[in-house]
C-alpha cells in the first residue's frame, strides 16, 4: 500500500503503518483515520481503495508530509543560521 508516496507495511494495523510517512506520529495517525471513518484496529492490506484514498485527502488536505515537510524545517534552520541566533549557531 503506498500513501504520499511511500510504502507502508501491510502486516500492521493501519494506525501503526501511518506513522512509516514522515510528520505522521500516532496521534495524528489517530486523527486521520478518525476523520477518514476507518477503523485503526484493520490490518493495513485488508484496507480497500475507497479508505485509502480518504485518508490520502485528508492528509494532503491537513497536514505537511514527506518533501514539504521537510523544505519547511529546512528553512526554518537556515532562518535560524542567517540571523546568528544561538539555535541556528548550534546547527
Amino acid at each position: 500500500m503506498r500513501l504520499v508516496g511511500i510504502n507502508v507495511p501491510d502486516n500492521k494495523k493501519i494506525e501503526i503503518a501511518l506513522t512509516y510517512v514522515y510528520g505522521i506520529g500516532r496521534v495524528s495517525a489517530g486523527k486521520i483515520l478518525a476523520n477518514a471513518d476507518v477503523d485503526p484496529n484493520k490490518i493495513a492490506k485488508t484496507v480497500n481503495a475507497e479508505e485509502i484514498n480518504r485518508i490520502q485527502s485528508f492528509m494532503e488536505k491537513h497536514y505537511k508530509t514527506e518533501g514539504e515537510l521537510r523544505q519547511v524545517i529546512k528553512t526554518n534552520i537556515r532562518r535560524l543560521k542567517d540571523i546568528k541566533c544561538y539555535r541556528g549557531l548550534r546547527h
